[in-house]
């Protein structure tokens, strides 16, 4: 499976999670800007906030900032977001160690 198809089953498998309301930039403010421009040039580029995720052959990284609820604890919410992105690299094959990083930007 390549990286952005992976990336976006990441993003979709985040979104779906009751409690996530939505998902930040990870990356610096220039490459978002750059990403609109794209989008602007190239049809069917998607701008949206996703996964960051990059491979080496020290391990995979997966990255995201996401607003929550507040309905339930944003350790929890953070736990059950690692599990999840855990469980997708793991059935991706994706190049151990998984490094996992998700961040709670807001709580509504």
């Amino acid at each position: 499976m390549n990286t952005e198809t992976l990336q976006a089953r990441l993003t979709d498998l985040v979104l779906a999670d009751p409690d996530v309301v939505t998902v930040y930039p990870v990356r610096p403010a220039a490459l978002e800007i750059a990403s609109h421009v794209l989008s602007a040039v190239i049809p069917g580029h998607d701008q949206r906030p996703k996964v960051v995720l990059s491979n080496a052959t020290a391990g995979t990284t997966a990255e995201v900032s996401v607003g929550v609820t507040g309905e339930r604890s944003a350790t929890a919410v953070c736990r059950d977001l690692h599990d999840s992105i855990h469980t997708e690299l793991t059935l991706a094959h994706a190049t151990p160690p998984l490094n996992i990083t998700v961040k709670i930007s807001s709580i509504a």
